[in-house]
């Protein structure tokens, strides 16, 4: 993709996106827990473009399944686009990009650019949902273009992208590979006792693709769900009782460095 510098004017011009208004400030606290728009595992090239001049610390152009977008043969033409948090799907009026956004409460909302088959107008979507298809409607190459946006004083502003509690914008140029952490499984209904062999980390989701969050002292005794537990390939990763995880319900340790203890009723002796 060419990168060249261009006025806020001459960008709504070129590719039919509407004009971005930025927030001076952002209510972090306040901000939804998003994710990349692509299912669990997905690995997602993205980058900043020259046509987001003005904004290029903000909207993203994602690639998935790929290290390299701009390799010949690549594309990444039907691919399916979730939303990075459930809310309502809202149109713009007139794009002839097929712009539409996911307004996630009264403050925040999330755009999509240049998809095909899309949802209807108005439909409830949840971060599972389908909600179109990668196209080039708009544009030449086919790709999303993606936004977070928050209300400040009563309108929409362009705030930096933030997935799985991370700042992820880029600058001028900036090229970056990320792996989808919109993941969900069953909270374990069973919790028992183990001990950490050796210092562990502990991750966003199940397997060493996703997000550190830390590491638990070897030697010690944690509560780890005995069920509801999930195993990528041979090995088996237990949910952790605590706060965190992609999906909020904790995060997940390799079964490999844990000794069961038992503890509780319920937990098999």
């Amino acid at each position: 993709m060419r990168r060249t510098a261009v006025s806020v004017a001459a960008l709504v011009a070129m590719t039919g996106l509407p004009a971005p208004a930025h927030a001076a400030t952002e209510a972090l606290a306040s901000r939804p827990f998003f994710q990349l728009p692509f299912a669990c595992g997905t690995k997602v090239f993205t980058d900043s473009a020259g046509s987001h001049a003005g904004y290029v610390d903000k909207a993203l152009d994602m690639y998935p399944n790929t290290d390299n977008p701009y390799s010949g043969g690549y594309s990444a033409d039907g691919w399916e686009v979730r939303p990075a948090v459930g809310g309502t799907v809202r149109y713009l009026s007139g794009s002839t990009t097929n712009t539409m956004y996911v307004e996630h409460n009264s403050t925040w909302r999330t755009m999509y650019a240049h998809m095909k088959n899309r949802v209807k107008n108005g439909s409830k979507v949840t971060r599972s949902t389908v909600i179109g298809r990668i196209g080039s409607v708009g544009t030449g190459k086919p790709h999303l273009h993606y936004e977070q946006q928050q209300k400040v004083n009563g309108t929409w502003q362009l705030v930096k992208p933030y997935f799985n509690g991370k700042n992820r914008s880029l600058g001028s140029g900036g090229r970056q590979i990320l792996t989808s952490h919109s993941c969900t499984h069953p909270k374990p209904t069973v919790w028992c006792r183990y001990r950490t062999e050796k210092a562990v980390n502990k991750r966003s989701w199940a397997g060493t693709k996703y997000e550190s969050e830390g590491k638990l002292t070897k030697g010690t005794v944690y509560v780890f769900g005995y069920n509801g537990y999930r195993k990528p390939g041979s090995t088996v990763w237990r949910r952790l009782k605590s706060s965190g995880g992609a999906d909020g319900q904790g995060p997940f340790v390799s079964g490999n460095h844990l000794k069961y203890l038992g503890g509780g009723t319920s937990c098999p002796a």
